[in-house]
């Protein structure tokens, strides 16, 4: 009988965790989707609109897209991963 030591592949990293917690917020920038991403769901890198930095492969950040009322996946293609502090900060900045 041979050795069965082989393991399973890994699953893709996903941009979104299905179970993740969406919320709307509403500021004086319009009202937007968030989603938190983990480190462990960060599968590459993305630069951030608020400080124009990369947001690195396994760092924590936020997804947000602006909301149009309605489905929370309406407009989702136009969203932007965020450094949680320049999310927090973006309207602050010039």
């Amino acid at each position: 009988m041979g050795r069965h030591n082989r393991r399973e592949p890994l699953p893709e990293p996903r941009e979104f965790n299905p179970n993740g917690s969406r919320k709307v917020e509403s500021a004086a920038d319009g009202t937007w989707v968030t989603q938190q991403i983990s480190g462990s769901d960060s599968g590459k890198p993305y630069r951030c609109p608020g400080c124009d930095h990369i947001v690195a492969v396994g760092v924590a950040h936020l997804v947000a897209w602006e909301y149009f009322g309605g489905n929370m996946d309406d407009g989702v293609e136009t969203r932007r991963h965020w450094h949680k502090a320049c999310w927090v900060n973006r309207m602050n900045r010039r």
